[in-house]
């Protein structure tokens, strides 16, 4: 006994009560008790002696001492894998309660970018209408303004092949103001007594430009050219022929820059005695023996006439031209500005189409996000669930063990 005690009180990795240690010093006490007794029967069987020695004793309380070690180290091992079973299953569980907590959250954020992606639709759908209404205006306006286009395109031809006609008495016209220089206007204004032709070619002139006359006067038997004599209005010479070749009418310039397109009908008929009934002895052989300068202004007078008389016959299509240009100016103004609007609500759209693209990834992205949460949960719960009768077990191993 007193062996077994030391051994007992020097094994200071026996992990148990003092109790327990009493009883196992009396049943080392015992063991060798017995094996004594049990060498005393086996002599008496055999007849072979076996001594049980203290070596043999020690070597017996050496080997419990080695299989108590190798037992408790297993037995800590097992307690422990227990413990951590436990503590995984516990710690799955907090993490399935934080996974839950997180897929709420995400499932805020999925419904939240849900909403916001079926609004972006919805706006995308009416902009989408937008651009088309706005679309088949353009077509149908670009359709009209191509076809008044094409039309006018046609009348301006047509027009303009009409005032071609007119163009040659323009030139001459043109070609008689650039005959003119200034020392025959000079010679012209220095003419102290111009004869009766010279005046009623600034009569022309006058009516031209709408200068004053004396009132219709007719004079019988007026020599307008030595030696012929007609019956005809009265000069206006005093009231406006000097002050045409004064120098307070720029003659050349405003000869030159006359407007032949402004010439109304009261105009040709003032002119018509002279330019038209008066055209034997109204011409450019008679002018010219007055000067070069006068015969000039004659063939200015007759074929600024002329370019009248052949432009009105365009003139109404000119007008009407005029306005049909100014419609179609109008309608290309509208054109321009539905273009313009057109191009805002396509980039709208093209925006609106963008930012709807990102919208669907982030909310597939939180879709599939939460789907692989649930995933994560449903298998945890599922593993949990089929370890649940295992932790009882690993629980009530490890309570036993540590026992």
């Amino acid at each position: 006994m007193s062996v077994a005690e030391s051994f007992i009180n020097n094994f200071k990795e026996l992990d148990t009560p003092a109790e327990t240690k009493a009883s196992l010093m009396k049943h080392m006490g015992n063991v060798h008790l017995m094996v004594t007794d049990l060498c005393g029967v086996y002599y008496a069987r055999m007849r072979r002696q076996v001594y049980f020695t203290p070596k043999s004793y020690l070597g017996y309380l050496q080997s419990y001492k080695k299989l108590y070690t190798i037992k408790y180290k297993e037995l800590d091992q097992q307690e422990s894998n227990f413990s951590i079973g436990v503590q995984k299953i516990d710690s799955a569980s907090e993490s399935i309660k934080e996974m839950k907590k997180d897929l709420g959250l995400e499932e805020i954020k999925l419904k939240e970018a849900s909403e916001k992606t079926e609004a972006m639709l919805k706006e995308l759908e009416i902009e989408q209408r937008e651009a088309e209404k706005v679309e088949a205006e353009v077509n149908a306006i670009t359709i009209k303004c191509e076809k008044e286009a094409a039309d006018i395109a046609k009348q301006k031809e047509e027009a303009e092949r009409e005032l071609a006609a007119a163009i040659p008495a323009q030139q001459r016209a043109q070609a008689a103001v650039d005959s003119l220089d200034s020392a025959s206007v000079t010679e012209m204004k220095a003419n102290k007594k111009p004869p009766e032709i010279m005046k009623l070619t600034l009569d022309a002139i006058a009516i031209y430009f709408q200068l004053k006359l004396v009132p219709i006067q007719l004079v019988p038997d007026l020599e307008v050219t030595k030696g012929n004599n007609v019956n005809f209005w009265k000069n206006s010479y005093e009231e406006s022929g000097k002050f045409i070749l004064g120098p307070g009418f720029d003659f050349l310039r405003n000869l030159k820059t006359y407007d032949k397109d402004s010439i109304n009908n009261e105009t040709i008929e003032l002119l018509e005695p002279l330019l038209v009934n008066g055209t034997d002895w109204f011409n450019e052989t008679n002018t010219g023996k007055v000067s070069k300068a006068i015969q000039a202004i004659c063939k200015w007078l007759f074929a600024v006439f002329e370019y009248h008389e052949k432009s009105q016959i365009v003139r109404p299509k000119r007008i009407k031209l005029a306005q049909e240009e100014a419609n179609l100016a109008i309608a290309m103004d509208k054109l321009e500005k539905s273009r313009e609007e057109l191009r805002i609500i396509k980039e709208k759209l093209a925006m609106l189409n963008e930012n709807s693209q990102k919208q669907m990834a982030v909310k597939d992205e939180l879709e599939q996000q939460a789907m692989k949460t649930k995933k994560k949960i449903n298998t945890a719960e599922a593993l949990i669930n089929s370890l649940s009768g295992e932790r009882s077990r690993w629980k009530k191993g490890a309570s036993e063990i540590s026992d």
